[in-house]
């Protein structure tokens, strides 16, 4: 049995380094025969080069249809990433300046209290000609970002009124100082008024294959299971944008047919949600496509116990479970070194509001042997040949099956009887978020939208449960939900800090979830492929090409 070189932690599950070896071995032999041995040197990580070149068609892999269409109601994959063509925010976060940038709104002002954001709109048309209004924007955000999206509920339980009075000015008044405002209106792609008042958005056709943004592409056919065809708005308000003539959005059902539709020049681009750092390094390595940086602020790759199940509801369970999964392991093998162990409950990406105090690797070490005795210890024995069995939830044709399937082994090694389910995204989704979830353990990845109130909140707080990419544990905790609220509070972020770090002290212990991997991940693409990175969370579509 291979051991580990670090003191004190237990044998690595053989069963595990068996599954993710040969998984690697199958990519590597189906990619030789597809070798392109003439093409460039693909080891550079960005291939952006010479002035930007009007038309053409970018052709990406997805891996489901997006279901919904509007990406203001979750954070799934398909859904944000051909959404995001289609529907625009205010603002976008640069990726290059690390700050908020204007779309839909020129230019803002924001009061020396911190209490009034006053934002002045761009002359643009939704693709049914009508003029973009503040009306469109109060209705955004009052009736479907408010109450549905997750990322943005923080941000709305601040928010005391919206004026849209004056059609091309929307002033955004505050109960108490909010930092991360602009950052939270990142996340709010602002959909026409008259087309959804008085209608559901989750069943509205704009949400669904009938979408009527002001972006710079619109929907123009659509094949479900198939492809996604998108042409350029003839009426984009942005001159001389979008570059692209269209963009067609392919399904690829599993991560395999992603890497060799992408080796075979079949598609030009698969961000990092659809395929493995383990098949992203295979096709580098046979001058097959580039790696990039994705252009996602800091998220971790997570696990999520269901903690209103009779098992994973009980602590003492989790600890254990936390103890049998060799996060050095996953890095090292699934993720191919791209990131970081989690060692904490947020990112220490965001230094301000770490607690290094808390440490996953003292708290829970990889150590199968004394997970076993823990779960003894819980009333958890062995019973013949398990002590119990558990569902892995993971979206199907994406890393984190990957992920699951290594969980999957450790389990077994001490004595767990763990099954992974992966149906496709938007399947997923539901069967995590619908309350009291359809799991008992889940494998997501939450960015942190750069700060904890927008994207490490959402997994914690009481009323997030039951929202799209929020709490999926069903985790409520009023100290916790207390320590949030004054975290995000704060004027300053030595004032937000502190909270912050109690919170993690809780929830270092409580364990609802357990951060595995912080994130660093590259999207693959041909060499010809331009412009996609301008903004965290996808976004800005306008300024790629296709040289």
């Amino acid at each position: 049995m291979v051991t580990r070189p670090v003191s004190g932690h237990g044998p690595r599950p053989r069963s595990a380094r068996r599954l993710v070896t040969a998984a690697a071995a199958l990519i590597a032999v189906v990619l030789a025969a597809c070798q392109n041995t003439s093409g460039p040197d693909t080891g550079a990580a960005d291939a952006e080069s010479g002035d930007p070149v009007t038309g053409g068609t970018l052709v990406l892999g997805i891996q489901s249809d997006p279901s919904p269409l509007n990406p203001n109601l979750t954070t799934n994959g398909p859904t944000q990433q051909i959404g995001t063509m289609i529907y625009e925010p205010l603002v976008y976060f640069d990726n290059e300046a690390a700050e908020p940038k204007p779309v839909l709104a020129e230019s803002w002002e924001i009061s020396d209290d911190g209490l009034t954001y006053t934002f002045h709109l761009v002359d643009a048309t939704f693709s049914n000609g009508d003029p973009l209004t503040s009306t469109d924007v109060k209705y955004t955000i009052e009736e479907v970002s408010a109450p549905m999206f997750a990322p943005f509920a923080q941000a709305a339980s601040v928010i005391e009124s919206i004026d849209d009075s004056d059609p091309k000015t929307v002033v955004i008044t505050l109960t108490e100082p909010f930092g991360p405002l602009l950052l939270s209106l990142t996340r709010v792609w602002i959909l026409p008024a008259s087309v959804f008042q008085g209608t559901d958005p989750l069943t509205n056709p704009a949400s669904i294959d009938q979408p009527v943004g002001t972006g710079p592409f619109v929907l123009d056919e659509v094949s479900r299971g198939s492809q996604w065809t998108l042409t350029r708005n003839p009426d984009y308000w942005q001159e001389d944008r979008p570059y692209l003539d269209s963009v067609v959005a392919r399904v690829v059902p599993d991560a395999q047919s992603a890497t060799l539709a992408l080796a075979a020049g079949e598609i030009q681009y698969i961000s990092s949600q659809v395929i493995s750092p383990t098949d992203v390094q295979a096709l580098v390595q046979r001058n097959q496509a580039l790696a990039h940086p994705d252009s996602f602020a800091p998220n971790m790759t997570q696990v999520f116990f269901n903690t209103t199940r009779d098992i994973t509801g009980d602590p003492a369970v989790r600890h254990a479970l936390a103890m049998a999964i060799d996060r050095e392991f996953l890095l090292e093998n699934v993720f191919q070194g791209g990131g970081e162990v989690a060692r904490a409950p947020f990112d220490s990406r965001l230094e301000w509001a770490y607690n290094d105090e808390v440490d996953f690797d003292e708290l829970y070490p990889y150590d199968p042997e004394a997970a076993g005795k823990a779960l003894d210890e819980a009333g958890y024995p062995m019973r013949g040949d398990s002590r119990f069995s558990l569902t892995i939830l993971a979206e199907g044709a994406s890393r984190f099956q990957e992920v699951a399937e290594a969980i999957r082994s450790m389990l077994l090694e001490i004595g767990v009887d763990a099954q992974v389910s992966a149906p496709e995204a938007s399947v997923a989704t539901e069967q995590a978020f619908t309350a009291p979830g359809d799991f008992d353990l889940y494998i997501q990845s939450y960015t942190t939208n750069w700060d904890p109130a927008l994207g490490i909140a959402r997994a914690y707080v009481s009323t997030s449960i039951g929202t799209p990419f929020g709490n999926a544990s069903g985790y409520s905790n009023p100290e916790v939900d207390e320590l949030f609220a004054a975290g995000r509070s704060g004027t300053t972020e030595e004032e937000r800090a502190e909270p912050y770090r109690q919170v993690q002290e809780i929830l270092a212990e409580d364990l609802p979830v357990m951060p595995l991997i912080e994130t660093k991940l590259n999207d693959a693409h041909a060499p010809n492929v331009n412009g996609v990175w301008y903004a965290a969370n996808w976004g800005q579509w306008q300024e790629a090409w296709v040289g």
